[in-house]
């Protein structure tokens, strides 16, 4: 109740199918990227010098939190 009060969604990502969830508690917003470090890196509204750093910390390269 408090995370849906606050305006917060909570993701869930599956680095086998490479398939990021959002909202996963509200159907009606749930959204599913396939391929979603194909997304970030080409059409997703990261800043550019940021898109690196959310490949690599998906793909584990680095160890969280990034900034």
């Amino acid at each position: 109740m408090a995370l849906k009060d606050n305006s917060i969604s909570i993701l869930e990502y599956h680095i086998q199918d490479d398939r990021m969830i959002i909202d996963i508690l509200k159907q009606s917003k749930k959204q599913i990227y396939d391929h979603y470090l194909d997304y970030v890196s080409s059409k997703s509204t990261v800043f550019e010098e940021d898109k690196q750093k959310i490949v690599d910390l998906f793909t584990q390269k680095i160890k969280g939190p990034i900034i």
